[in-house]
């Protein structure tokens, strides 16, 4: 006979779900500046999703009359049902979260028959119980029995592995999805502050005057020495790209792509300056010289597109 499955895939999707929230590249590198932190983490998601396939492979299993196999499978969900549930307070610990905090008495039970059967059953409990014994004529598949000396005698309990299973399933899952629900109302609460306010402003309708000047002062226009200018006001732009992404908690190294294409353009510029100012440049002419500019241009754009992106993100 099959015992009845919980829905261990529940929570694998919700740890997917997590996962693709920590991972998202502001948070990531926010959770990850605490590389402890970070590294609790990424062992706790990893965790929740291998015990819950151990689970789900054991609640798929034919009943058996093995009483080794049974012994074994028995310890292992035992161990591997605590050990989700220890993995889920930690990952709340690594996110400073209070979910896993309060009763629980799904997580109760599982702890308790843990430790009588494939804990400390040899051990006196704090509550007075113990040492346990598990009744071997009474396990089966879904199904076990625990004898446990006390003070008036030996007492007997009834313990259904699956309720068990169940009712952490319960509460993990009560868990987890309120830790999805604070980080997403944390977001949208970060996003929140800059409606109104778009990154994309930052490069001004100026800037395609400002490489207009360039190109005439590397082709000895009359207004020759405004290229200069140009090239400082591609500079101040950048710096203001920088801060108005720093004030969205986003670092240049936040994204790939964004720090490529800012850091590509260090060297063109001080090339294509110190060549405007008749200094010292690897820059041999006007033919190499407008093809910097229109290099510094191209990768101009491609910022400018990318804070059009994140302002789509952040809803403005």
């Amino acid at each position: 006979m099959v015992s009845c499955k919980p829905n261990t895939a529940d929570i694998i999707d919700l740890v997917s779900v997590f996962r693709d929230l920590v991972n998202e590249p502001r948070m990531r590198r926010s959770l990850a500046k605490n590389q402890s932190r970070w590294n609790k983490l990424c062992s706790a998601m990893d965790l929740i999703e291998d015990t819950s396939m151990a689970v789900r492979s054991y609640s798929s299993q034919s009943d058996t009359s093995d009483k080794g196999k049974l012994y074994l499978e028995t310890y292992g969900l035992l161990q591997g049902l605590k050990l989700r549930q220890d993995a889920v307070f930690d990952l709340c610990d690594a996110l400073g979260s209070r979910r896993s905090k309060g009763g629980f008495p799904g997580l109760d039970n599982v702890r308790s028959a843990r430790v009588s059967v494939a804990g400390h059953p040899t051990k006196k409990q704090r509550e007075g119980g113990g040492p346990h014994h598990l009744v071997q004529m009474s396990l089966r598949r879904n199904s076990l029995q625990i004898m446990s000396a006390s003070a008036n005698g030996p007492k007997f309990t009834h313990i259904r592995l699956n309720d068990l299973i169940h009712g952490q399933e319960a509460e993990l899952t009560k868990i987890l999805t309120g830790v999805i629900t604070d980080l997403r109302e944390a977001e949208l609460k970060h996003k929140a502050q800059f409606r109104g306010s778009k990154l994309e402003a930052v490069f001004p309708n100026s800037l395609s005057y400002s490489f207009e000047k360039i190109y005439e002062h590397i082709q000895g226009g009359p207004l020759a020495g405004l290229g200069v200018w140009g090239v400082e006001q591609v500079r101040t732009t950048l710096t203001e790209y920088r801060r108005a992404l720093e004030a969205r908690d986003i670092q240049i190294d936040t994204y790939d792509a964004i720090k490529y294409h800012y850091e590509l353009l260090a060297y063109p510029l001080d090339q294509l300056q110190a060549y405007l100012q008749g200094k010292e440049s690897e820059i041999p002419g006007p033919p190499a010289a407008e093809i910097f500019a229109y290099f510094i241009e191209g990768h101009i754009d491609k910022l400018r597109a990318m804070a059009r992106e994140i302002d789509e993100d952040f809803g403005t």
